[in-house]
């Protein structure tokens, strides 16, 4: 591992300051999202894998949809999150007179996931951890309700709830990680004073984990 990156994970002010003096370049953060989103993929799969398994017979084709479904919506939901990322951010420093192109935002925000890397990789451990324990129940109809009563029960699966539990806690721990390298790219690539830099980030993924942990909550409570 190089010293700039040692320089990322724990003293981003100096990385940032450095990469503010260079053009923007997005193949190394689009790596690292690339690297996440594969992580990223590979957990979504596991997990549809064992809900595709409620389906059997007739139905055995819709859980197979779901299983590839889930791994590739999974790997490009890491992409999404970087674009929607750095436009929230771009946006909101405009506030605060920010100036910079979006394109070193996108730059910064890309370089602030490399936490994630680490979160969904963690998450695959966990589902491998888990999932061979999660008990099934097949159904054979297409009824909605059938098929939804079916999802509930697995949801409420010991397993699947301490694998909730734990992706949960890593997501929200890393993401605070992350957060807190995406202050310090916004302060360089945006030209702001750390404590708007750090409202900038803090509001948008403070809304994010209070949505997360809701609807963790919702979903332990079968609503």
């Amino acid at each position: 591992m190089t010293e700039t990156t040692w320089d990322l994970l724990l003293n981003p002010d100096r990385f940032f300051a450095t990469k503010a003096q260079t053009p923007p370049d997005i193949k190394v953060p689009a790596i690292i999202v690339g690297v996440a989103a594969v992580f990223a993929g590979v957990y979504a799969l596991m997990t549809s894998s064992v809900t595709a398994r409620i389906f059997s017979g007739q139905a055995a084709q819709m859980g197979g949809i779901i299983g590839a479904i889930g791994g590739i919506s999974g790997f490009i939901a890491q992409f999404i999150m970087w674009l929607v990322v750095s436009v929230v951010f771009f946006v909101l420093t405009m506030v605060f007179a920010g100036k910079g192109p979006f394109l070193k935002t996108l730059e910064v925000t890309g370089f602030g996931m490399i936490p994630m890397i680490l979160a969904n990789g963690i998450e695959v451990v966990f589902a491998t951890v888990y999932l061979p324990s999660v008990r099934v129940n097949p159904v054979t109809s297409m009824d909605p309700t059938v098929m939804t009563s079916a999802v509930t029960r697995l949801m409420q699966d010991p397993s699947m709830r301490a694998l909730s539990l734990s992706s949960t806690l890593v997501m929200v721990i890393f993401l605070i990680w992350s957060a807190n390298l995406w202050v310090f790219g916004m302060k360089y690539a945006r030209g702001l004073t750390l404590k708007h830099a750090s409202l900038c980030v803090a509001i948008p993924v403070g809304i994010y984990i209070a949505a997360t942990a809701a609807f963790y909550l919702m979903g332990q409570s079968g609503v």
